[in-house]
């Protein structure tokens, strides 16, 4: 199975992504919402160690689809895959 991670600048974009992909697949396919900061003020943004960890929960996955919005999002989830 291959497993998703959604990288979005906002959590809630990325957790409704989730949402939509899990009633879709009726829980079937492994999918990790990696989106936003946690941190109450100022919640938007991208975290490299929130994909990094998130990527690494699905390891035991043939492959690891990793989707991205725009900007930092594409540089962060390239430093997650650098670290790893």
């Amino acid at each position: 199975m291959v497993g998703i991670v959604i990288v979005s600048h906002s959590k809630m974009l990325a957790e409704g992504v989730k949402e939509l992909v899990d009633q879709m697949s009726q829980n079937k396919v492994a999918i990790i919402a990696a989106g936003g900061f946690d941190d109450e003020s100022n919640p938007i943004g991208t975290d490299p160690f929130k994909i990094k960890e998130a990527i690494e929960t699905l390891s035991d996955c043939d492959g690891i689809l990793v989707l991205m919005d725009i900007g930092s999002a594409v540089m962060n989830a390239e430093l997650a895959i650098d670290l790893i």
